[in-house]
């Protein structure tokens, strides 16, 4: 359901925005700054409905063309609407997140699919035996003595690598959880403040709305990457056993 907090401050800032300015300043100053959905629940981030690139890049292109439309009206370039150009920043810099978030999800696929094999290979090996026929020369000894080194060394520093990885994710978790706060704060302040005040809060609750959205994403962003280097590591293990 609808935070409730959320919607009030929104029919409030409709009103007070429609008054001040009319419809238009509305949507120059509050939906093409924030351009999100807003938070099912006031815990939650704001990006929890936004989870697809597509989604992104409609939005992205969207706010290009409300800023391109202004360009054409304006009569120069300083005319055009701040709000507009910090729309478009905003989502490029949301989409970058998310581009990153598809092609570390197309690894992690890759990866487990390769532990299948690998998976398949081993119990293979376990039941026929290596392939060859012994006695095994000196050559192949140490070539198989080299792989096993080197399989260790990456043991060692995908170790290492998911540690950081870890310590990435809880930085991340923190960042969402303060920008979190942050939103509700502003959603508050906007739903209680004074007429004199209402005119100067849409920015600051667009930026924090903003804020809440684009860490929420780099938290799952790093969630994956903390993911691709375990599954990385189990890979090795398993390649280390085949050995």
């Amino acid at each position: 359901m609808p935070d409730p907090l959320i919607a009030r401050t929104l029919q409030r800032l409709i009103l007070t925005c429609v008054l001040l300015g009319g419809p238009g300043w509305f949507a120059t100053t509050v939906s093409a700054q924030t351009t999100v959905s807003a938070p099912s629940d006031a815990g939650e981030s704001a990006t929890e409905t936004v989870e697809s690139q597509d989604d992104i890049e409609r939005e992205l292109q969207a706010a290009r063309q409300r800023l391109q439309d202004a360009r054409e009206e304006a009569e120069n370039e300083a005319a055009v609407p701040e709000s507009l150009r910090v729309a478009v920043d905003r989502l490029v810099q949301l989409n970058l997140v998310f581009e990153q978030q598809e092609a570390l999800s197309e690894q992690l696929a890759e990866l487990k699919t390769n532990h299948q094999e690998l998976q398949t290979r081993l119990t293979e090996l376990q039941q026929n035996g290596p392939d060859g026929t012994p006695p095994y020369s000196f050559l192949e000894l140490d070539q198989t003595r080299d792989e096993l080194d080197l399989e260790r060394a990456q043991i060692e520093t995908a170790e290492a690598t998911i540690e950081a990885a870890t310590d990435a994710l809880a930085e991340a978790q923190q960042n969402r959880e303060t920008a979190d706060r942050r939103r509700r704060q502003l959603s508050e302040q906007l739903d209680n403040a004074d007429d004199q005040n209402d005119s100067v809060i849409p920015s600051e609750l667009a930026e924090a709305v903003f804020q809440s959205r684009l860490t929420a994403a780099t938290e799952r962003l790093r969630q994956t990457e903390l993911e691709l280097e375990k599954q990385s590591l189990t890979n090795t293990q398993l390649r280390e056993k085949y050995l």
